[in-house]
């Protein structure tokens, strides 16, 4: 392992993708998966892509999370895999070759395309026929409710794929463990607290939930 996970919280913190709430100052608002439901306000937020536009840093994020995927194989005779798929393309790309040069068997890779916003998110393969009586890896960068990783899912079981038990993200901000049955994988476990906005804590102490990636968001970021 390049790093502990507390070494990884740490680089986190020191690159601005980690953020906690402190009284008197913002926290954050996080989007429903679902555009019908409310949106979600907590008190710390992690932004894992931050880590993937360095390559050096985006190698070793893969290597960690590859080297506590083949540890999981092992212990729970997890099947091979054949494809690597996400949205992110240095970790998919990075996993996938990790596994074929580790595993001696070839590991492929795909790109889903993502458009529209996060609450009226569309994702989708170029080929999704690809996954028939294949074992898929599905990975990210960030667990927070599971939308990406959910939609993921449907569309390779929909087209024939078997998804691994196991889902390898860089930062589970959820607190949890496991999402749909499966076991999350990553290189940091948040426990941070989360409300509907309507009943938020730190709102009624009249502090402003702000969204880290947009732009006003990081111009008050940075102002603060």
């Amino acid at each position: 392992m390049h790093r502990t996970e507390g070494e990884w919280r740490q680089l986190a913190g020191e690159m601005d993708a980690r953020l906690e709430y402190k009284e008197g100052q913002y926290h954050f608002a996080l989007t429903s998966p679902d555009e019908n439901l409310e949106e979600v306000h907590s008190e710390g937020y992690f932004d894992g892509k931050i880590f993937l536009n360095s390559p050096v840093i985006a190698g070793q994020v893969a290597d960690d999370l590859t080297e506590l995927l083949l540890s999981e194989m092992k212990q729970n005779g997890l099947p091979a895999i054949h494809w690597v798929v996400g949205l992110e393309k240095p970790l998919v790309e990075n996993i996938a070759t990790n596994l074929t040069v580790l595993t001696s068997r070839p590991c492929l890779w795909t790109i889903a395309k993502k458009e529209g916003d996060s609450r009226n998110k569309k994702i989708s393969f170029k080929d999704p026929e690809i996954f028939r009586d294949r074992n898929v890896l599905i990975c990210d960068d960030t667990f927070s409710s599971g939308g990406t990783l959910g939609i993921l899912t449907e569309i390779v079981e929909k087209n024939g794929g078997y998804v691994l038990p196991v889902y390898p993200v860089i930062c589970n901000r959820s607190g949890g463990k496991r999402f749909r049955g499966r076991q999350i994988i990553s290189l940091v476990r948040e426990c941070w607290s989360s409300w509907p906005a309507s009943k938020c804590p730190p709102c009624k102490n009249d502090s402003r939930a702000i969204r880290p990636r947009s732009e006003e968001g990081r111009k008050l970021l940075r102002e603060s």
